[in-house]
């Protein structure tokens, strides 16, 4: 046998493999196609809802991710810094806050600070709270509308249609559940919807826009720095006198008052109880 002979030989053997290939794939989606036209609407509805309720539990997992991220923002600050180019003096500070354009930010905070209030923060975490709940509320519609739909799913037509009267009294609340529950899963989505657009206002708005260490006090390295304010505090309520109400006041104008801006407190000492003394003078000498 010649080698161009070899080589027919073996494409024949492919093409046959990749036609027997498409052919199986080509009958299965027929199949598929079939099998969606001969279904009742029940088995139709267990699969829109069933789509529905997927949804509804990946909205309320990344609505409580959301929540805890921006309460994590006024409770959580590392101990120390954790960069490697800490500026060692007031002119390095100075030079870097100029060069950045902002204040410096410490690489061990995993998160940053919005420029507003803690009134304006708790607003947007309670509206990642209540997307929270209506999608938990949604999805446990959606688990007990597919349930019940498929209990109706595999019984034969005829007992469906002649046999109402013997039905059973869970039969009937299930037929209940099937009936009602589309007008709840809807007032729940009427219900999304108007949260959604509570986001889309607060965005609007500009809720929480924007980054403390941006602000032009930041910016200019002036000791009225609210993001420097703000991580003294936070620093001050959670290592040195922790207090967890207290610290929650570290959002608001009043109740970082009282600490310097000049500086990240982490900054000038990685050493605890040496950040503590200083803050404590700090704090003592402006009340």
């Amino acid at each position: 046998m010649s080698e161009v002979d070899g080589r027919r030989n073996r494409a024949r053997r492919v093409c046959s493999s990749l036609h027997k290939l498409l052919s199986c794939v080509d009958n299965l989606w027929h199949k598929l196609r079939v099998s969606c036209k001969r279904r009742r609407n029940s088995q139709k509805s267990v699969l829109f809802y069933t789509a529905q309720g997927i949804g509804s539990l990946f909205v309320m997992i990344a609505a409580i991710v959301l929540y805890q991220i921006i309460l994590a923002t006024a409770t959580t600050l590392s101990e120390t810094c954790g960069s490697d180019s800490i500026p060692t003096n007031d002119t390095d500070l100075k030079a870097q806050t100029t060069a950045d354009q902002s204040s410096f930010q410490c690489s061990g905070d995993a998160f940053g600070l919005s420029a507003c209030e803690y009134g304006d923060l708790l607003n947007v975490a309670n509206m990642m709270y209540a997307n929270f709940y209506v999608n938990g509320m949604q999805f446990l519609v959606c688990m007990l509308l597919i349930y019940s739909l498929g209990k109706f799913t595999h019984l034969p037509a005829e007992k469906l249609q002649f046999d109402k009267k013997n039905a059973s009294r869970l039969m009937m609340l299930f037929g209940g559940i099937c009936k009602q529950g589309p007008w709840l899963f809807r007032l729940l989505h009427f219900l999304q919807g108007i949260r959604i657009f509570g986001s889309w206002l607060m965005m609007v708005l500009g809720y929480c826009r924007g980054n403390l260490a941006y602000s032009s006090y930041c910016i200019a390295y002036s000791e009225n720095c609210a993001y420097n304010k703000a991580r003294n505090c936070q620093y001050y309520y959670v290592y040195c006198q922790p207090d967890a109400t207290l610290l929650l006041g570290c959002y608001t104008e009043a109740g970082r008052a009282a600490f310097s801006g000049r500086m990240d407190i982490r900054v000038l000492s990685g050493v605890h109880c040496v950040a503590c003394g200083i803050l404590e003078a700090d704090f003592a000498n402006t009340m």
